[in-house]
């Protein structure tokens, strides 16, 4: 479904801030429409499953919970190929 979706260039990795564990994950879509191809996953059923297994695993940094959200977006400051 990943795949599917336009989503390459996947990594996640785990920080440990303040004795809380946070994961940071980076993506690039390369369609055209982030927010459609998000919701083109939370359609399909096994990714409603995985999230269901995962979502418990993930709690926001202070920034996001404080407006309801897990993930919050980040700004890119350097990148080299």
């Amino acid at each position: 479904m990943i795949k599917e979706c336009n989503i390459q260039n996947r990594r996640i990795v785990l920080k440990k801030i303040e004795g809380k564990y946070y994961f940071f994950a980076y993506l690039k879509c390369t369609g055209d429409d982030l927010k459609a191809e998000m919701a083109k996953m939370a359609a399909e059923l096994e990714t409603q499953r995985w999230w269901k297994e995962t979502d418990a695993c993930q709690f926001p940094l202070p920034e996001g919970a404080a407006q309801g959200k897990i993930w919050a977006r980040t700004e890119q400051v350097f990148y080299s190929a």
